[in-house]
């Protein structure tokens, strides 16, 4: 519960287990820190189904809390929200991404697409993440993020992980140092690595991420660069790839 793995399980009607299943999910704890108070005592659960069965879920969760507030319109599947008690459901459909690399060379993929962003960059106007990055303890966590993308570059395996790990990491927009050609991942060669850095270094810390934050996801969404703007961008350098 620490957040630093996702879990699976398979979910069932209230009260009908071993009968009855409504589908397999995943689910994923927010990262505690014990120098976070607020958030040992407000927790937050995320869990993703399969959309065939999102209904069903959303409608069995509402029996198994019996909500003060029911929706009347179950069919409304933008923020749906209902509280029981001291917990409150909130529906993030169609506001999460999710992508899957499977293969030998996810590890180098991630390496090479995921580059860890400039937090120290001043700029204008104050961005969202010069305000997160003021807390001490998160801007640990980015340095101690960008060393385990690092490990990625030293690593050969997936496997080498443990199974499920969680690494949050503030990232630059990938769409800026996408090469215009298709290219090859770069092989590893190979090297003399101490694979207990894999999991030294998954601690809850390495696994916090501003993504939990709805403010800023809505503050990422808004002011994202738009597809016209980085065309143009791109049509006046000289080397592609470098701003």
């Amino acid at each position: 519960m620490n957040g630093t793995r996702e879990g699976h399980t398979c979910v069932y009607k209230y009260d009908k287990y071993p009968f009855h299943a409504i589908g397999c999910v995943s689910y994923l704890w927010k990262p505690e820190t014990n120098q976070d108070e607020s958030n040992l005592i407000n927790r937050q659960l995320w869990i993703w189904c399969h959309p065939s069965c999102y209904n069903e879920l959303w409608e069995e969760l509402q029996i198994c809390f019996k909500p003060e507030n029911r929706d009347s319109d179950i069919s409304e599947l933008h923020q749906q929200t209902f509280s029981s008690g001291e917990i409150t459901v909130i529906s993030l459909k169609d506001t999460l991404n999710r992508h899957r690399l499977i293969g030998p060379s996810s590890n180098q993929i991630l390496y090479q697409v995921l580059k860890p962003a400039n937090i120290l960059k001043k700029d204008a106007s104050e961005q969202w993440w010069q305000k997160y990055y003021q807390i001490p303890l998160k801007s640990l966590a980015y340095t101690q993020q960008g060393e385990f993308i690092e490990s990625l570059d030293k690593t050969p395996s997936p496997g080498e992980y443990t199974p499920y790990s969680v690494i949050g990491v503030t990232v630059g927009d990938p769409r800026i140092s996408r090469p215009d050609r298709k290219t090859k991942v770069t092989k590893i060669k190979d090297v003399d690595t101490d694979n207990t850095l894999c999991y030294d270094k998954l601690v809850s810390d390495v696994s916090m991420s501003a993504l939990w934050n709805s403010d800023i996801r809505q503050e990422v969404k808004a002011t994202k660069m738009s597809d016209q703007k980085l065309n143009e961008l791109k049509s006046d350098i000289m080397i592609p790839g470098l701003f």
